[in-house]
């Protein structure tokens, strides 16, 4: 028997790097408990059980998250993506550069508190399917041309905010959720805990709960990836909520503070799959002093964000090239590359509607954009990040 603990111990350790890694990693959204090596660990773990009160623990672990909240606005260096298909195939595509900014986590407006104040913009042509799903909306408005809809970011970003504020990681919140410790995972000299959560009590197929994984640092109890398998967002193309889509949260810790390190949402709703994805490109994250004035520009911005595209500055990032790049060029090119698209579609707005007195809102947005504008190129010189990116 003992010659049998030691070996199955031996083998354990051996495969947990494995599979601690390609748990983490994976992109694919398996339900829990379909992953074989999970159910792997599971089994050899249940042999050398310790006791584990899970509410105690994650009582602990969200106490831990609520006091390590940056509550000071800041800004980091970050990268967003968004597509989306249609019955397999791409409609529209867009890649940005820019900035995360904080503008503090006791903004007025809590869920809006995160912008992505962009800098660099890949935006390819939109199909006419994208635009038509919005056509409903101005059957009986002054609106007479749509280009798009509000870029993806502000909704993941709104979505992440929502989830701290309304889902279990909420200390007001937290009685309205159940917990339970499902393994451990052994990589190296690291153990995480990883631990379920789900409503108590769910009363309508329109609430908007949160089901998922904690993935806990058993030493230190932060947490280190957040896996939702259900998860409420607002759908800017449907123009309603989607309550069943898929997010993970990743963090990281800087200055002992909890950060976003990747943002991932993506659901599905009448044949039509939408993604989007953000993640921090640095590890520095710099305070700010923000006036009204910019808060009330930057949300502006936020939505409608002006659209600018160098190519020299992609070629400085070192960012990966995008995995679905091919498939997208076949879908989206029609007697134009995609390239060509992404010069043809800067120096406009990110989305452009004319109605009646558009050219007085023009004209005040073209005042936001100079603003902001030069509050970019402000950051980029105290901060030095565009000096970061030549190394």
């Amino acid at each position: 028997m003992k010659k049998f603990s030691i070996i199955t111990l031996l083998f354990f350790f051996h495969l947990q790097p494995y599979c601690f890694n390609n748990h983490l990693q994976s992109k694919n959204w398996k339900k829990p408990g379909d992953n074989e090596c999970n159910n792997l660990i599971s089994l050899l773990t249940s042999k050398n059980k310790e006791s584990f009160n899970t509410d105690k623990l994650i009582n602990k672990v969200i106490n831990k998250y609520q006091k390590k909240i940056t509550k000071n606005a800041f800004i980091t260096k970050g990268h967003y993506h968004e597509r989306s298909k249609l019955k397999g195939e791409y409609l529209m595509f867009t890649e940005g550069l820019g900035y995360l900014v904080s503008l503090g986590y006791n903004y007025i407006i809590p869920r809006g508190n995160l912008s992505f104040l962009s800098t660099n913009f890949k935006k390819s042509d939109r199909k006419k399917e994208w635009i038509s799903l919005r056509k409903h909306l101005y059957n009986n408005t002054p609106v007479t041309k749509q280009t798009d809809f509000q870029p993806g970011y502000k909704s993941l970003l709104s979505c992440f905010r929502r989830f701290e504020i309304k889902g279990p990681l909420s200390k007001k919140c937290e009685l309205d959720y159940r917990f339970e410790k499902q393994t451990k995972i052994i990589n190296g000299e690291k153990t995480i805990y990883k631990i379920s959560f789900s409503p108590e009590k769910v009363e309508s197929a329109e609430q908007r709960y949160y089901e998922g994984i904690f993935y806990v640092d058993s030493k230190t109890l932060e947490i280190r990836k957040i896996v939702l398998q259900v998860a409420p967002v607002y759908s800017h193309p449907f123009h309603q909520w989607i309550n069943k889509a898929k997010l993970k949260i990743d963090y990281k810790s800087y200055n002992n503070k909890y950060y976003i390190s990747k943002l991932e949402s993506y659901y599905k709703k009448e044949n039509i799959e939408h993604w989007v994805v953000f993640k921090t490109l640095k590890d520095k994250i710099y305070n700010l002093k923000l006036s009204k004035k910019y808060k009330k520009h930057s949300e502006i911005y936020n939505v409608n964000p002006l659209v600018k595209y160098e190519e020299k500055e992609w070629d400085n990032c070192n960012l990966t090239k995008f995995k679905d790049i091919n498939k997208i060029r076949k879908d989206l090119e029609n007697n134009i590359s995609i390239e060509e698209q992404f010069i043809k579609n800067s120096g406009k707005p990110f989305y452009i509607s004319k109605f009646s007195g558009h050219k007085k809102f023009d004209k005040k947005m073209e005042i936001i954009y100079k603003y902001m504008e030069n509050k970019i190129e402000e950051y980029e010189e105290k901060y030095n990040f565009t000096n970061e990116d030549k190394k």
